[in-house]
């Protein structure tokens, strides 16, 4: 007869247990909680110029904030680009900046210096994306 020790949960186990019980231990997936400027959604034909490798690549702004925005490249796959530093051209203006993350929906960029809020204004003015119905009579 073999003898059994009683099992205890691992430390990970109870630690994780217990942040599942305290809402202000959970950490905010969206990293709303660490940007000091509200992202506006916007739809602007642009490109991005990869300043060490001197290459661009075409694409849209798809959120704009004073602090950053979202590009999302034309090709069919976003490479891991996280690092990079570039210059991103759009509305005839251009805001260097540096790639802080690379996901499925495009390159989260932080801008060097802060737009300000007239230049935010016109941006997301100009690229706010029409509905179907509204291109249809523009074609017509």
């Amino acid at each position: 007869m073999g003898l059994s020790l009683p099992s205890f949960p691992s430390v990970g186990g109870i630690t994780s247990s217990i942040a599942g019980r305290l809402p202000f231990l959970k950490r905010n997936k969206t990293g709303s909680h660490m940007r000091a400027h509200q992202r506006m959604p916007c739809c602007l034909m642009g490109e991005v110029s990869v300043v060490e490798r001197g290459f661009k690549i075409e694409g849209l702004v798809i959120e704009v904030s004073r602090g950053g925005l979202r590009f999302r490249e034309s090709s069919r796959f976003v490479m891991n680009r996280t690092g990079l530093h570039v210059l991103v051209l759009v509305n005839g203006h251009e805001f260097p900046g540096k790639i802080m993350n690379s996901s499925p929906t495009g390159y989260g960029i932080k801008l060097d210096s802060l737009i300000t809020e007239e230049e935010l204004e016109r941006l997301v003015a100009s690229g706010v994306p029409m509905d179907f119905s509204a291109v249809a009579k523009t074609e017509n």
